[in-house]
């Protein structure tokens, strides 16, 4: 077994050291093992998309960090071809935080190029793609 030293922001250690407790895992290494898994899990599975998809992003963001809604915005240009639709909503009761559902088809590899950039953004807090064939 390897050990590893990571830093992480107090309120999400916190927010882990909860869910670590309310499922039950012996501590929170193994927590962080399983995390990892499930993360390189959904890493190999974007890999795997290619072809015609339709699927769907939720990505939450801060709607009041700087410049984060132009690069959004930049994306969804950039991306116009395979966003069909979009929808956006306030999220977790915040007067900031955003919910944006984006509807897409077309190549895969785009609907992960896409999602990924999200990911990226300084501010993006949250991104989930879904695709079907």
């Amino acid at each position: 077994m390897t050990k590893v030293a990571i830093s992480i922001p107090r309120d999400l250690l916190e927010q882990f050291d909860y869910i670590v407790k309310e499922k039950g895992f012996p501590s929170r290494s193994e927590a962080i093992q399983d995390a990892v898994g499930h993360y390189i899990q959904y890493y190999e599975w974007m890999n795997d998309i290619e072809g015609d998809r339709a699927g769907t992003i939720f990505v939450v963001y801060d709607s009041m960090k700087r410049g984060l809604i132009e690069s959004i915005a930049r994306l969804h240009q950039d991306f116009k071809e395979i966003i069909e639709s979009n929808m956006l909503l306030p999220a977790n009761n915040s007067r900031n935080s955003r919910l944006e559902l984006l509807i897409l088809k077309g190549d895969g590899r785009l609907l992960v190029a896409l999602a990924e950039q999200l990911l990226r953004l300084n501010g993006v807090q949250y991104v989930k793609l879904t695709t079907m064939h």
